[in-house]
């Protein structure tokens, strides 16, 4: 396939990134840019305020901010129905978040993917659904943020999380967290050989509060790590 040394922004629907080459980033040589003079760094693969977009088959390499970020405008439109399917992450760098998908989204979905990056590697918020996801980070495995609801991760399988395999980022709105019918079913990590915790609460002044089952873990499956 081809290699393209570019970021991608798309702003309109019914966009295609699709085959079996690289998008390699520009900025990725932190010898030759300096991060001050590259502005908006949101994403390499960078989805804003459109809808029915469509990511397969494509290499994502030497991100040096987010990965691919998917989010609509606050407070006014969602990003709706958007999909990344059978695609691969490999970034190192802080900053370099994998799959981002929060921040007025809905229907979200990404499958049969492979995530590595040195920042949270699966973030999401609401109306977002992983499956089928092979992840590994020096930082957060899973990173759910914010209010979550409706929200679903299945047959996630984690090789590597140093700092934490589930990090909650306990910071809703009105002084609460909403976790509202949000569910982990089949999370192996039976690679990992080290991490701070399975679970850990970051900004617990905002407490969860939950609704519709709030947050339900099923079917986990983890060796004998060191750091739990």
């Amino acid at each position: 396939g081809a290699v393209l040394n570019a970021r991608i922004r798309i702003t309109a629907d019914n966009c295609r990134v699709i085959g079996r080459g690289a998008v390699v980033d520009p900025f990725g040589d932190i010898y030759r840019y300096d991060k001050k003079e590259l502005g908006d760094v949101s994403g390499m693969l960078y989805i804003r305020n459109a809808s029915n977009v469509k990511i397969d088959g494509v290499h994502m390499l030497d991100s040096r901010g987010f990965n691919i970020f998917v989010q609509g405008i606050w407070g006014r439109t969602y990003a709706k129905e958007n999909q990344v399917t059978n695609t691969k992450l490999l970034s190192s760098q802080m900053t370099s978040d994998g799959l981002s998908f929060n921040y007025y989204n809905r229907n979200t979905l990404a499958e049969h993917c492979f995530v590595y990056c040195g920042d949270n590697a699966l973030v999401y918020e609401d109306e977002v659904h992983y499956k089928d996801i092979l992840v590994g980070t020096t930082c957060n495995a899973l990173y759910p943020q914010t209010d979550v609801r409706n929200s679903s991760l299945e047959n996630i399988y984690v090789f590597r999380a140093d700092e934490h395999i589930i990090n909650c980022e306990m910071n809703g709105s009105n002084n609460q967290t909403l976790i509202d019918n949000s569910t982990i079913t089949n999370l192996y990590a039976l690679d990992v050989t080290y991490t701070n915790s399975f679970l850990t609460i970051e900004n617990i002044t905002n407490p969860a509060v939950p609704a519709n089952g709030g947050f339900t873990i099923k079917n986990v499956y983890l060796p004998d790590i060191d750091g739990i």
